[in-house]
């Protein structure tokens, strides 16, 4: 998990906007000069001192915007400018009053941040290529289930609730088998979208000595369950 996912106090420019401890129109975004490549605003801010002046490194989100109007290499250089200072000022203000008007919350944005990881390596090279295959609605399931997982969720609930938001009405029989190893019916076919998926959350939530064994579209039939008990539509476990 990267920096800017574990640390509590991670914070972007609608944050500011949205937590009223600064009146709005007191606010005033300025380029900050120490740039970090894990954060949206400088450390300062992120440590909660109460100041109106908020520093802000531009090209976390806003690159394709600001590296027009900017060069990174004489920003500082040009700090007496006020055109540019008012521009960046007004433009953090649109920029981050666009994220509260869309409603993207705090935990929309790390999903973003964890979709974007996932789909660029940040992981692993084959958990990528599989991910990259997937639709959008599931990439974000995915990445919700690592968000949950970061807030410590244990690897079981969240492989768990990863493949029951994938799966609908699949079930995992956790230690049917022994404490070493679980069965898993997904209700599915078995397609190689369905499997990267399957691939995806058991790489990332499943425990290390823990096997499992994955059986699709046909249930178990388990002894005093009626509804596990349909002839043609389960296999012999």
């Amino acid at each position: 998990m990267s920096k800017s996912l574990k640390n509590k106090s991670y914070q972007y420019i609608w944050y500011f906007l949205y937590s009223n401890k600064i009146k709005k129109e007191k606010i005033k975004y300025i380029y900050s000069d120490q740039i970090s490549p894990y954060f949206e605003t400088n450390d300062e801010t992120i440590n909660n001192i109460i100041t109106n002046i908020i520093k802000v490194n531009p090209y976390y989100r806003f690159s394709n915007i600001y590296d027009i109007f900017f060069d990174v290499d004489n920003i500082s250089k040009n700090e007496n400018n006020k055109f540019s200072d008012i521009f960046f000022n007004l433009s953090m203000h649109l920029l981050g009053n666009l994220d509260l008007h869309i409603s993207k919350n705090k935990k929309d944005i790390y999903c973003k941040k964890i979709i974007n990881e996932l789909e660029t390596n940040n992981y692993s090279n084959k958990i990528s290529k599989m991910y990259n295959k997937l639709k959008y609605e599931d990439k974000f399931i995915i990445a919700d289930s690592l968000y949950n997982h970061y807030k410590n969720t244990e690897m079981i609930s969240s492989l768990e609730y990863s493949i029951k938001k994938l799966f609908p009405d699949s079930v995992i029989y956790n230690y049917i088998i022994s404490e070493n190893r679980i069965a898993m019916y997904i209700n599915a076919e078995k397609k190689d979208i369905h499997y990267y998926k399957i691939k995806i959350v058991t790489k990332l939530f499943c425990p290390i000595r823990l096997k499992i064994n994955i059986y699709w579209s046909n249930n178990f039939i388990i002894l005093g369950n009626k509804n596990s008990s349909l002839i043609n539509e389960n296999c012999i476990f």
